[in-house]
């Protein structure tokens, strides 16, 4: 600053407000009842693949078999319509098969749904939160 310069006068009547950002349109929180929110919030299991393997072999089980019930039932009967055909259909050797792999499938699903129930009813780790006047209570369990 040189010799001749004086300091600069500063104002001190003019208020200076900050401008605020434009407001966001957020929709607000919803309020918790606390009343409602007593029951304890419980985290279910993780599932193992049983159900849907039970649901895929029973789904494929009765395709199968409905499959193979007509090819038995027409087997021995004419091809061309009338009585007198020469032609006779022999689809007893696809139909059996058929039959007896969805038979199989079916047996195999009900394993699945059996494991599938093993699995929901056996005592796996969970874990439990219970909310309280003052906070919140985490409960570990499990077996070993």
């Amino acid at each position: 600053m040189a010799k001749s310069e004086k300091p600069a006068k500063v104002d001190k009547t003019k208020k200076v407000t900050a401008e605020k950002p434009a407001a966001k349109a957020e929709e607000p929180l919803p309020k918790l009842n606390p009343e409602k929110s007593k029951s304890p919030t419980v985290v279910a299991p993780a599932r193992g693949p049983w159900l849907g393997l039970g649901v895929g072999g029973t789904i494929l089980g009765l395709a199968m078999i409905g499959g193979g019930i007509p090819l038995v039932v027409i087997d021995g009967q004419p091809s061309c319509g009338h009585s007198n055909c020469t032609e006779v259909w022999d689809t007893a050797k696809e139909g059996g098969p058929l039959i007896g792999l969805g038979a199989v499938s079916l047996v195999a699903s009900g394993v699945f749904y059996y494991m599938d129930y093993r699995t929901r009813k056996a005592n796996l780790p969970h874990a439990m939160v219970l909310p309280l006047s003052g906070g919140a209570m985490l409960s570990l369990g499990g077996q070993f």
